[in-house]
């Protein structure tokens, strides 16, 4: 590291020199936000990263602000690196269960520990948030029939309100008509009704 001293305080700012940045990218060490940092990249796995690798930090951003946490903790860098290498990986609604069921899949399927499991690209993960965002199924998720049926009625608030009204004024009309107010007949009432026909 060499220091450039600063304009204003005139204390020297560290930098990195083009050496170290160079010993630093080096195969086999780790290159990346610890916190943030994806499989391939705690493994120091240079021939690994690609696209995904950015998509398992976002997947990372978004677990931070479901949670509050982030992803991997541990008391020192070294412990860090070691669980994002080898742990599994954490499920938000672990954390944070009240976080939305879909948005959790999404963050899941972002940070999969698999790079192929992973969104292919980050349009891919942006659209999964927007449909989320719209109230639209994600391909991350798959709803059990109860969410679905309140997303339906949400959309088509107009037909589910037209139903519930005539579902009311069936229920209230046939609560008024005189003839729901008689109890059925019972077999002995039918039996009485024959003999006095004979």
């Amino acid at each position: 590291m060499v220091g450039q001293p600063d304009e204003e305080t005139g204390l020297a700012i560290p930098s990195i020199t083009d050496e170290a940045q160079a010993e630093a990218t080096r195969a086999g060490l780790p290159l990346g936000t610890p916190a943030y940092m994806a499989p391939e990249q705690a493994e120091g796995r240079l021939d690994l990263i690609d696209a995904r690798t950015d998509i398992y930090g976002l997947g990372a951003i978004l677990f931070e602000i479901l949670t509050g946490r982030p992803p991997h903790k541990a008391q020192t860098i070294h412990e860090l690196i070691y669980r994002i290498a080898t742990g599994k990986t954490p499920l938000a609604r672990t954390f944070e269960p009240s976080a939305p069921a879909a948005l959790s899949a999404i963050c899941a399927r972002a940070m999969a520990r698999a790079r192929s499991d992973r969104y292919a690209n980050a349009t891919d993960l942006a659209e999964d948030v927007q449909r989320w965002l719209a109230d639209e199924p994600v391909s991350a998720h798959r709803e059990s029939w109860g969410p679905r049926l309140a997303r339906w009625s949400r959309r088509h608030r107009a037909w589910v309100q037209a139903g519930a009204a005539s579902l009311t004024l069936i229920v209230l009309l046939r609560s008024a008509s005189p003839s729901s107010n008689r109890a059925p007949p019972t077999a002995s009432a039918y039996r009485r009704s024959g003999r006095r026909r004979r």
